[in-house]
């Protein structure tokens, strides 16, 4: 009779059996994964160096309380890392600007160049109206008042100094604690053309006083055309007041 050989049952491998390897092999995929991080250029280097170079730019700007978010590149982007400083430009424009964009490049081996935008903004004391104020109207000392405001448009020319406003005309309506603009006011004409005006001439104790008509608008301060009315002849003279124009 043939004896039978009966054959080693297989030894069935399970996962333990493998966990070395695949330890292994998961510390090589972080390794090279850290060694290609390596090679790129860190994205938070390339918002520091950009808010840096505004914090510069705008260093000297009238106002306090300087606040600078720069709005971060876009992960995914991969620049070779820089082996010199980054140099970071600030165009002209955009140092008036509230959304300034920002020029970061590496001049090293590793040539680039990118560009990051910005949103600047800083606190300053603005006139502002005390209460609502209708177009036309020759604003005084109680229609207006100084508060510090937040200003996200540097491009804006807002007045501050009230004094410079007192008896300026507006040119349009605007609400209670609007912040006034250099737009929103024009001198306060007080003549009209056509008008029948004083004309005053000489100084000190002697002034001599004549009828004349004016020849155009103006404001108190401007310098208009005259016209005598005992001689006809026209002549220029500064706006004083309402209906008197002196000449010198």
């Amino acid at each position: 009779m043939k004896k039978t050989s009966h054959s080693r049952p297989r030894r069935r491998r399970t996962g333990i059996a493998r966990i070395p390897a695949m330890l292994l092999a998961l510390c090589c995929s972080v390794h090279a994964h850290d060694s290609r991080s390596a090679d790129w250029q860190p994205l938070e280097g390339v918002v520091s160096a950009a808010e840096t170079a505004l914090e510069r730019a705008f260093s000297e700007a009238d106002g306090r309380n300087l606040e600078i978010v720069v709005n971060p590149p876009d992960p995914r982007l991969r620049l070779p890392r820089c082996d010199t400083e980054l140099a970071v430009d600030v165009p002209g424009r955009s140092r008036e600007s509230a959304r300034p964009v920002v020029q970061v490049r590496c001049p090293g081996s590793q040539r680039w160049q990118l560009y990051v935008s910005a949103r600047v903004s800083l606190e300053r004391p603005v006139l502002v109206a005390s209460r609502a104020l209708a177009r036309g109207q020759v604003l005084t000392e109680a229609d207006v008042e100084v508060q510090h405001r937040r200003i996200r448009r540097m491009g804006e020319r807002h007045l501050t100094d009230a004094r410079s406003v007192l008896g300026q005309e507006l040119r349009r309506s605007i609400d209670a604690g609007e912040a006034l603009r250099t737009s929103y006011v024009r001198p306060h004409e007080v003549i009209s053309r056509g008008d029948r005006v004083t004309i005053r001439a000489g100084s000190g104790a002697i002034v001599v006083s004549t009828e004349g008509k004016a020849l155009r608008d103006g404001a108190v301060g401007s310098r208009i055309g005259v016209e005598n009315l005992a001689s006809g002849k026209r002549i220029e003279g500064e706006v004083t007041g309402p209906g008197e124009v002196r000449v010198r």
